[in-house]
């Protein structure tokens, strides 16, 4: 399938990384169909703590209830090698201070709602992920939309090619037409700062496109009858009916929802964007 590429914004990206990674201006060229200039963000969950088995939304929306022995994994500071040159540091969050701990066996994180999504127009959804190991031998699902009867269109670790993959049906129905798309030319990450994940669906030209690391990789055309406004966030798990499986295994971070198709010049801009980024 063609995909659509376009250029990436060095400058901007060196700005935002260079101002701690806070609020930026979208690009000059970036159109938007709220016709702001700017993406909308709906949500945004950094991931970074949690209460009472929520982690909260930035902006006191909804948040992300963790279930199945999810935890938010925090670094401890108490060890201060120029201190104690014996004490072991501990392993960085995925971005920030902290992300979302999957076991692979029944953790996840879901939005307890639907929401925040409007009927029938575009949207973005993005992600951070690491995988806990290299070559995981079950599909592992890192955020999907699902519905009633099951998803409407998910990102995912896929076993058998050893890739990313992107998922999506044409409706909330007990047997849709599933399409499903590789990203043949990566490499899943089960390192350091993992891979940054978005989907993108443009309601206008009815394409839906899956990128990592900023990169569209995949790009389908979409014929679908959902209602997006019926479905609800899940993190780390798929569900069909109300049967869970996919569990993933390793570390997710810095979710968001925003009510545009970003291209890749504002991809490019979120993937680098940490728990204070925002456009302005």
């Amino acid at each position: 399938m063609p995909v659509r590429r376009g250029p990436v914004v060095a400058a901007a990206v060196a700005a935002l990384l260079a101002s701690g990674l806070g609020a930026v201006s979208a690009p000059a060229a970036a159109e938007t169909e709220t016709g702001t200039g700017r993406p909308v963000e709906l949500a945004h969950w950094p991931l970074e703590e949690s209460a009472s088995g929520v982690s909260p939304e930035v902006a006191g929306g909804i948040g992300l209830t963790l279930g199945g022995g999810a935890t938010i994994y925090q670094p401890d500071d108490s060890c201060d090698p120029a201190a104690d040159p014996d004490c072991d540091p501990p392993a960085e969050a995925l971005r920030d201070g902290g992300h979302l701990e999957l076991d692979g066996t029944g953790g996840y994180a879901t939005r307890a709602v639907t929401g925040p999504l409007s009927a029938h127009g575009s949207f973005t959804l993005t992600a951070r992920a690491r995988l806990a190991s290299a070559n995981p031998t079950e599909d592992e699902t890192v955020v999907a939309l699902t519905g009633t009867n099951g998803s409407a269109i998910r990102v995912r670790y896929a076993a058998s090619a050893g890739r990313w993959q992107l998922v999506v049906t044409d409706g909330d129905s007990a047997t849709p037409v599933t399409t499903t798309l590789l990203n043949s030319g990566h490499l899943p990450s089960s390192h350091s700062a993992g891979d940054h994940l978005g989907l993108v669906y443009d309601a206008v030209s009815g394409d839906v496109l899956l990128y990592v690391n900023a990169v569209a990789v995949a790009e389908t055309a979409w014929d679908n009858t959902w209602d997006f406004s019926t479905t609800s966030l899940q993190v780390g798990r798929n569900l069909t009916g109300t049967t869970a499986g996919e569990y993933f295994s390793g570390a997710i971070d810095e979710i968001r929802i925003y009510q545009d198709p970003l291209d890749a010049n504002l991809m490019s801009l979120v993937s680098v964007m940490g728990a204070g980024g925002s456009f302005e």
